[in-house]
């Protein structure tokens, strides 16, 4: 069995959590939804799409815009610009 995470990358993981949260509840609502779809549901485009009843594009779309944003408000705030 091997040890899982230490308690400072356990810290560390839930830091940049809290930041995603902030940035993202900067953003227009649109972007939260695809965002908080795609990585606290862990759902599919296609999935993200049919709960959001918009085109399968759109969902592409706007998240390359929402991962944009991110990275443009990491940049801003001197951090390096990552996807999350």
């Amino acid at each position: 069995m091997e040890p899982g995470p230490g308690p400072d990358a356990t810290l560390q993981a839930q830091r940049s959590g809290e930041r995603f949260d902030e940035l993202v509840q900067e953003m227009p609502e649109h972007y939260q939804a695809i965002l908080y779809l795609r990585y606290r549901e862990d759902l599919a485009y296609e999935e993200i799409a049919d709960a959001l009843d918009i085109p399968l594009g759109t969902v592409k779309v706007r998240l390359h815009r929402a991962h944009e944003i991110l990275r443009r408000k990491l940049s801003a705030r001197g951090a390096r610009g990552t996807k999350p």
